[in-house]
C-alpha cells in the first residue's frame, strides 16, 4: 500500500507539473491558430488515433501484467511493435491521397505523412516505458515525460509564431517523439531489448488480438465525431469541437490521467499475489465519483469564463458545447477502470 501511495504522489506530481505545462500551450496556440487550422490537424490526427489501435495492439498492456518477463518475451514485444508501427506507417502514407481527397483538404496529407514518421520513434520509448511502469518507477517515467511535454510545447508556440499553421502541431509531434525516448533509453539504457526476436509471438499476438478489439472501440467513440464533422461541415466546426472537449476533458487531464498509469500495474500486483479486485475497484469508483462531478457540474454552469480564460474571445462558440459534453461525461465515472 505504502509502494502504491508513493506511486500515486509522483503520478499526481508529474500530472500537474505537465497540465500546466499543457494549458500554457493550449492557451498560447488558441491565439495563434485559427480554428480550422486547429480542425485540420485534429482531423488528421482522429485518423492517426484509430491507426494507433492497430501499432499498439496491447503490446505495453502485456508486458506490464504478463506474470513473468523474460529478455526473450520483452524483445518479441518490442519487434512485434516495431513490425506493425512499419506496417501502420506504410498505409498511412498509401492511404493519405484518398484520405486527402475524401476530406478535401491537402493539409490532412501532410499532417498524415509526419505521422507516419513519427510512428517509427513510438516502439523504442513504448517498449522502455510499459517496463518502467511495470517496475513502478513512476520518477523515472515522471522525467521522460517531462521532457517529452516542454519539447513538445517549445517546438509549437514557436512553430506556430513563425507561421507553420496546424503543421506546427504535426513537427512538434516528431520533437517530443524524438526526445521523449532518448530519456526512456537513457532512463533503461539496455540495448538488448532491441534485437528483433519472435521467439513468443504466440503469447503476445494472443493476448494483442483481445486488448485491441476494445481498444477499436474505445478508438471509434473518441475519434469518430471529429472524422464525421470534418467531412459533413468543415475544419472550422471540427477545431471548435476539439477545444470543447479538451475543455470537458480536463478532469481527465488532471485526475484520470494521473491514476491510470499506476491503476494497471497496481492491480496487476494484487492479482500476481492472489488478492481479490473487487474492494479496491468500488473504492476508486467511489473516489472518482467524489471528485468527478462536481467537478463537471461546475463546468457546465461556468462554461462561458473558463472558455474566455483559456481559450479567448474567438472561441465563445464553444460555450454550449462544453456544456453539454461536461454533462453528458457524468455518465463515465466507471469507464476509466473497467479497460
Amino acid at each position: 500500500m505504502i509502494g502504491i501511495r508513493r506511486a500515486l504522489a509522483i503520478a499526481f506530481a508529474q500530472k500537474y507539473a505537465l497540465t500546466a505545462l499543457h494549458l500554457v500551450t493550449t492557451v498560447v496556440l488558441a491565439r495563434l491558430l485559427a480554428p480550422s487550422e486547429i480542425g485540420v490537424f485534429a482531423v488528421g490526427n482522429a485518423v492517426v488515433s484509430m491507426t494507433e489501435v492497430f501499432r499498439d495492439f496491447g503490446v505495453g498492456t502485456y508486458l506490464i501484467q504478463s506474470r513473468q518477463v523474460t529478455l526473450e518475451r520483452i524483445r518479441t514485444a518490442f519487434t512485434v511493435t516495431l513490425l506493425l508501427s512499419l506496417l501502420v506507417s506504410g498505409a498511412l502514407v498509401l492511404l493519405a491521397d484518398m484520405i486527402t481527397t475524401f476530406y478535401r483538404e491537402a493539409g490532412v496529407r501532410d499532417v498524415l505523412y509526419v505521422a507516419a514518421a513519427n510512428f517509427l520513434i513510438v516502439p523504442f520509448a513504448a517498449t522502455v516505458m510499459s517496463l518502467l511502469r511495470r517496475d513502478m518507477a513512476f520518477g523515472a517515467i515522471a522525467r521522460i515525460n517531462l521532457v517529452s511535454t516542454v519539447s513538445y510545447g517549445v517546438a509549437v508556440i514557436a512553430l506556430a509564431a513563425l507561421g507553420f499553421g496546424y503543421m506546427s502541431l504535426a513537427w512538434a509531434m516528431i520533437s517530443s517523439s524524438l526526445l521523449g525516448a532518448a530519456a526512456a533509453v537513457l532512463h533503461r539504457p539496455d540495448l538488448r531489448i532491441f534485437r528483433p526476436s519472435l521467439g513468443d509471438w504466440r503469447q503476445v499476438m494472443s493476448f494483442g488480438s483481445l486488448s485491441s478489439a476494445t481498444a477499436i472501440l474505445n478508438g471509434l467513440y473518441a475519434n469518430l465525431p471529429q472524422l464525421i464533422l470534418g467531412r459533413i461541415l468543415d475544419f472550422a466546426a471540427v477545431g471548435l469541437y476539439s477545444r470543447a472537449l479538451m475543455l470537458s476533458q480536463l478532469f481527465d487531464r488532471l485526475v484520470l490521467d494521473a491514476v491510470n498509469p499506476v491503476v494497471l500495474p497496481a492491480f496487476a500486483t494484487t492479482v500476481r499475489s492472489g488478492e481479490m479486485l473487487k474492494t479496491p475497484y468500488l473504492r476508486a469508483v467511489e473516489y472518482m465519483t467524489a471528485l468527478q462531478w462536481p467537478f463537471l457540474l461546475c463546468l457546465a454552469l461556468l462554461a462561458n469564463p473558463a472558455v474566455e480564460l483559456l481559450l479567448g474571445g474567438q472561441w465563445h462558440a464553444v460555450v454550449p458545447l462544453v456544456r453539454i459534453i461536461a454533462l453528458a461525461s457524468l455518465c463515465l465515472f466507471p469507464a476509466f477502470l473497467t479497460y
